[in-house]
């Protein structure tokens, strides 16, 4: 027995467990957003290096160096962070799904390091 009571889905979920469950379908949700596909849309041009398979490579916002998508994230200028529980819903959605100015496109190593320093921010 876990000594957490399952209080949700024919209590087989803990209330930790339902909220994990409602994050991850509403960040999955946000991935075809129309204003952060935009967002990544406005970043790009068409590629220079001479990988045929290429078409478009994306500038970072913050290095402004130019990668292909593999290497880019499509950032929240604010982040929207977890949910703490159902009352955190309407917040949390307000904030992932902006419009497309608070957007911004980063290679994977600018996006780790504004992370880490939200991160720290917020402790």
């Amino acid at each position: 027995m876990r000594g957490v009571p399952l209080t949700r889905c024919n209590n087989t979920l803990t209330e930790k467990e339902f909220i994990a469950f409602l994050l991850s379908g509403l960040r999955r949700l946000t991935k075809y957003w129309k204003p952060k596909l935009s967002a990544m849309l406005e970043s790009r041009r068409v590629y220079r290096g001479t990988d045929k398979r290429t078409k478009w490579e994306f500038q970072c916002f913050m290095c402004k160096k130019w990668f292909k998508q593999k290497g880019i994230e499509v950032d929240h200028v604010v982040p929207c962070g977890g949910l703490a529980g159902i009352e955190d819903i309407p917040r949390w959605v307000g904030l992932a799904f902006c419009e497309k100015d608070g957007y911004q496109v980063l290679c994977k190593s600018c996006h780790l390091q504004k992370t880490i320093k939200e991160r720290n921010e917020n402790k």
